[in-house]
């Protein structure tokens, strides 16, 4: 009996041991200047693309009259899910979406919420790096954690509930003061009608997703109301969805191609984009 539960307990440690090691093979620095690996070439398809660190499918479907576009992932470390900056933390710098993820060998890209337009009043923060920590008391706040779990701060106490979370041990890698929040906890959020940037306007709509553990998505919708994003978001069985800027601003690229009808003469400088990239290095 004895000798079963030390090889059940070997088998389980050895296990562990293995898990582990694959998730650090695959982790990436957090160094907001890192170059990252380049894509493997072969394997991008139409619509998907695959290696042994990174699964990407790119979807599209309409939800009363609203077409969107999905890009879901699945990596291997939550470092692939990264986020970059046209200049210097809080240099007023803006470059274009597709410029700033081909320098940094990005598969995937989504315009991210152009935080220098913004000059008080945010929670900003980039690879690890705060840039600005004056949570507003209105704007939903996004903190991405160390693990790669998605949190949403809704409440006007949300600058002591954001330090209340890294007391207890949590660590921010990147966080964002857009929003509103559209799926929270798995369930549809309820939309406040004075929310910021033009909530009843038709136009283009961008929103970063968790599905599940390190599984996420990003989605584009070339016209829609904050509402009919979110009804879209809702109706994706995500456990978080954020929205992010839009206009003229909402893009995502795929393969250094634009997802959803948008061209080069209409893409709009950017001071900051999300991003996602292969884990293997090669030679």
């Amino acid at each position: 009996m004895k000798k079963r539960i030390c090889f059940l307990l070997c088998t389980m440690l050895l296990a562990l041991c293995t898990a582990l090691a694959e998730e650090t093979a695959y982790d990436l620095p957090l160094d907001i200047d890192f170059p990252n690996y380049p894509a493997d070439p072969a394997g991008f398809s139409e619509d998907a693309y695959h290696d042994e660190s990174l699964d990407v499918r790119l979807e599209s479907g309409s939800l009363h009259g609203v077409q969107y576009y999905v890009a879901y992932f699945q990596v291997k470390s939550p470092t692939q899910l990264r986020t970059a900056v046209a200049g210097r933390p809080n240099e007023s710098v803006a470059a274009l979406p597709s410029q700033m993820g081909k320098a940094k060998n990005a598969v995937l890209v989504l315009n991210g919420e152009y935080y220098i337009q913004r000059t008080k009043d945010i929670f900003i923060c980039r690879q690890g790096k705060v840039f600005r920590d004056q949570a507003d008391p209105v704007k939903d706040v996004l903190v991405i954690d160390d693990r790669g779990d998605f949190h949403i701060f809704t409440s006007k106490e949300k600058a002591a509930e954001i330090q209340a979370f890294q007391d207890q041990g949590g660590k921010i890698v990147n966080a964002f003061s857009f929003g509103p929040g559209l799926v929270i906890d798995g369930k549809k959020a309820e939309l406040r009608k004075d929310y910021y940037f033009y909530p009843k306007e038709r136009t283009g709509r961008s929103a970063v997703c968790q599905v599940d553990t390190l599984s996420y998505a990003f989605i584009y919708c070339p016209g829609a109301t904050q509402q009919e994003l979110c009804d879209v978001a809702a109706s994706l069985n995500l456990r978080q969805a954020y929205n992010l800027d839009g206009g003229n601003s909402s893009v995502m690229i795929f393969h250094d191609s634009y997802v959803g009808g948008k061209k080069r003469n209409t893409e709009r400088e950017q001071s900051d984009i999300l991003y996602v990239v292969s884990a293997v290095e090669r030679e």
